[in-house]
């Protein structure tokens, strides 16, 4: 074999080891790109994987505080079916629960005025709370069972100003009952109310705006203390004047004995005179049609405190005379108030 063949043998056999080389190196390469392709799906899926959970951990952290905004929106919607003038009342009665009134704060809403009694509990319900309109007192009363502590700042034979299109004030009265508080919302009419549950432990009290009514000025009313006879003038007792009830308390260096009046309409103050002598404070109420303190049997007593030892009281006729028998010398002072219907004597200790 001459070189120009064995040049030619050669030249075919690296041809041939070249495109050999090229083939194998393809083939290569395509077994590798789907690979590729296959991870780069799966880090796709993942990211996209990833981003779903994001999505989904978003809405798990939002949709508590939509739960809240609506839950937090029921304390204020209140439809006008809601309101009525019968008695209501929310929360259940146990024997064994106790709570304390922690805060009273009331707010205008439109057409009504919304009370919320907060309490404080081991309890995960709220206790018994119970509402009627009295109208020839003058209030609706919201009775809170189980409460053994108030600490709402409001003393008792207190109130709270409000003088709000016919809702004059919130009054803390005086209960025999232990565990329990009473408030009165003072109105100039006989208004619908709801009472309804709040978040937590919270009472809710809304009432209806009666609208404003022009209240009588006891102009005569005693501003300050005094040892002299007085003479005040009654107002309105032609509508069926009456005694439904009476309360005293003590705070401040005072005894604070009040009386509560009625009337089938409007607001009563008896006509009523003060004499004071011989350690005794007589108050007299003339035109009054019944008083459910002195009762059917014509007489009345009570011990009291201090050097204010008792009260006794008598009944003739359309008038009724409660005596305070002093240890003493005093002064005192008489006053008088709509919404609710009341009369006060103040006594200093």
């Amino acid at each position: 074999m001459n070189n120009s063949s064995k040049g030619l043998q050669v030249f075919v056999l690296l041809a041939v080891l070249t495109v050999s080389v090229v083939l194998i190196f393809m083939l290569v390469r395509r077994g590798d790109e789907p690979v590729r392709e296959n991870e780069e799906e799966q880090e796709n899926l993942e990211d996209e994987s990833e981003a779903d959970g994001e999505v989904e951990n978003s809405e798990d952290e939002e949709e508590p505080k939509v739960i809240d905004e609506v839950e937090e929106n029921q304390d204020s919607a209140v439809l006008t079916s809601d309101f009525t003038r019968s008695d209501q009342s929310v929360g259940t009665s146990s024997e064994d629960a106790s709570y304390t009134l922690v805060s009273i704060t009331d707010t205008p809403m439109g057409d009504f005025h919304r009370f919320v009694f907060e309490l404080e509990s081991d309890e995960e319900e709220i206790g018994l709370a119970e509402a009627r309109l009295v109208a020839s007192g003058g209030y609706v009363r919201l009775r809170l069972d189980r409460v053994t502590s108030d600490q709402s700042g409001i003393g008792y034979q207190q109130s709270r100003e409000i003088n709000e299109k016919g809702i004059s004030r919130l009054y803390h009265d005086v209960t025999p009952v232990a565990s329990e508080e009473v408030y009165t919302v003072g109105v100039a009419d006989s208004p619908r109310f709801y009472l309804h549950e709040g978040l937590g432990l919270k009472i809710i009290l809304d009432v209806e705006y009666p609208g404003e009514e022009e209240l009588v000025v006891n102009a005569d009313d005693s501003e300050k203390f005094t040892d002299e006879d007085l003479t005040l003038s009654g107002t309105n007792t032609e509508e069926d004047a009456r005694i439904i009830s009476y309360s005293w308390s003590v705070g401040d260096g005072l005894l604070k004995f009040v009386w509560g009046t009625s009337a089938a309409s409007g607001n009563p103050t008896p006509p009523t005179t003060v004499t004071y002598g011989d350690n005794e404070i007589t108050v007299k109420f003339s035109e009054v049609q019944s008083d459910a303190a002195i009762g059917s049997d014509g007489e009345f007593e009570a011990v009291l405190t201090g050097i204010v030892e008792r009260v006794t009281g008598t009944r003739t006729g359309a008038e009724s005379t409660y005596v305070f028998h002093l240890s003493e010398n005093s002064l005192y002072r008489v006053s008088r108030s709509v919404s609710p219907n009341q009369v006060v004597l103040e006594i200093h200790l």
